[in-house]
């Protein structure tokens, strides 16, 4: 198993807005990562106590 490290990514969007992140397959060293499957995960906090916070994951994979 081959491990990314993390990117935190704080962004704060009003409702309906959207955010697309782009990764450029490097690990933290500036190296291509070998083929494989991936998974990010997306996590959502709410700041209104009437609205609850989500969490996805994106499962992906990268071919040579």
């Amino acid at each position: 198993m081959y491990s990314v490290a993390a990117a935190q990514v704080t962004t704060e969007l009003e409702p309906g807005a959207s955010r697309t992140l782009t990764w450029n397959q490097e690990d933290g060293n500036g190296n291509n990562v070998p083929a494989g499957g991936y998974i990010a995960t997306v996590q959502g906090i709410s700041s209104s106590p009437s609205t609850r916070s989500v969490s996805a994951q994106v499962n992906f994979e990268i071919t040579e």
